[in-house]
């Protein structure tokens, strides 16, 4: 068995939520929005990298680009290949944790995370929305 891919919201979240379902799944998290800023406190680009270390990485091709509330990925091609090379790492490393596509809506029905899944589902990849 392989890598598996989920999608996540930090929206209701803490850091420390996040560790937990990171440990628990033996996670990391790839972060698909297009500017790694928040508001919320500690998800910042420079907070995550710290909270995670390794298992945190800032993928703005899958980052919604859209500035008419449409959504409109980034650079959806390089994103793809990305993730082939993530997947492809793991395999060879026998990794068999969970990558987290991480941005900040609750709701995934209404957010870009959803298109990146289904793009992603399109490329073979099995890529669910993650409940705990």
């Amino acid at each position: 068995m392989a890598v598996k891919f989920y999608t996540i919201g930090y929206s209701g979240r803490t850091i420390e939520d996040l560790q937990r379902i990171l440990a628990k799944e033996d996670g990391a998290i790839l972060d698909i929005r297009i500017s790694p800023r928040s508001r919320k406190p500690g998800f910042n680009k420079k907070q995550l990298s710290a909270a995670f270390d390794d298992d945190y990485l800032w993928v703005p091709e899958f980052g919604n680009n859209s500035d008419t509330g449409g959504i409109e990925l980034y650079n959806p091609a390089l994103g793809l290949e990305m993730v082939k090379a993530i997947y492809d790492d793991s395999v060879s490393d026998g990794w068999n944790g969970a990558v987290f596509l991480m941005c900040l809506c609750k709701d995934a029905a209404t957010c870009h995370r959803s298109e990146v899944a289904q793009l992603m589902r399109e490329h073979g990849y099995e890529v669910t929305e993650y409940q705990d």
